[in-house]
């Protein structure tokens, strides 16, 4: 008999290691095998689809301002021969001295293509770094919505399961990411025939909250706490670009550190 698959979603990257130890124990697998999808759809992950999706080459995601200096000075001393790019920000603000910030708009061809991108943002950077030891990670948003569903079954079918990291805000849940986890659980139960699945208390409630609002995600977005300071900076055309729905086949994987289209 067939092991059914078990979804669960963490909502802050402060609760992934909690998460990942329990999905092991219930499944008796190794702590490596616990698969991860990580989203900040606003704006993180997003923005690394896009970039990604526009030819960069690779991304680097650290966790300060300080370690995206540190990276770019190691790999300008690798003699790199590739442009390196700074790309973040702080509580939604641009990173002062920064090429780039986080709006995923302006990670253009003509700025980002076969060139290097360093990454450090509040949240999304984090949760990334949260699961940097397992053998199966990738980012996710609404961009790529179903091509991370139709390339994801393979592996959570390997090891039935699927750890869904929501970046949260400041190590507090935030409701877009939620919304992100249940569509996402959503599209992959969708391509299924009959398949059985179980799904945690917290991966339910995504579900709910992501059918509640599946209808105007716009709008979603425009009323939740960070979507509403994103506004108040200015930068209410962000929340627009984030709602947009599968416009990109690019599925970025982490491996050893860096950010690669698989």
């Amino acid at each position: 008999m067939n092991k059914p698959i078990f979804f669960d979603v963490a909502f802050s990257y402060t609760d992934v290691q909690e998460h990942i130890l329990e999905i092991k124990n219930r499944l008796k697998i190794e702590y490596q095998d616990v698969n991860c999808a990580v989203v900040d759809v606003l704006r993180a992950t997003t923005t690394i689809i896009s970039s990604l999706h526009n030819k960069c080459s690779e991304i680097y995601p650290v966790i300060s301002k300080n370690a995206a200096k540190l990276k770019a000075k190691e790999l300008m001393g690798e003699n790199i021969k590739k442009q390196i790019l700074l790309a973040g920000e702080k509580d939604g603000k641009a990173l002062e001295g920064f090429d780039l910030g986080n709006s995923p708009s302006n990670f253009d061809r003509e700025i980002v293509e076969n060139n290097i991108l360093i990454i450090s943002t509040s949240n999304g950077t984090k949760a990334i770094d949260a699961v940097k030891q397992q053998k199966y990670v990738i980012l996710f948003s609404l961009a790529n919505l179903s091509a991370t569903a139709s390339s994801i079954i393979k592996p959570i079918m390997k090891n039935h399961n699927l750890l869904i990291i929501c970046s949260g805000r400041n190590g507090k849940y935030c409701e877009e990411d939620s919304i992100a986890s249940g569509l996402l659980i959503n599209k992959i139960t969708s391509l299924w025939n009959e398949k059985e699945f179980i799904c945690s208390d917290s991966a339910k409630a995504s579900i709910h909250i992501a059918n509640f609002y599946k209808k105007d995600i716009h709008k979603a977005f425009l009323n939740c706490s960070w979507g509403k300071h994103l506004i108040q900076l200015g930068l209410k055309e962000d929340l627009e670009f984030c709602s947009r729905t599968d416009w990109s086949d690019v599925v970025p994987k982490l491996k050893d550190g860096k950010i690669i289209a698989s």
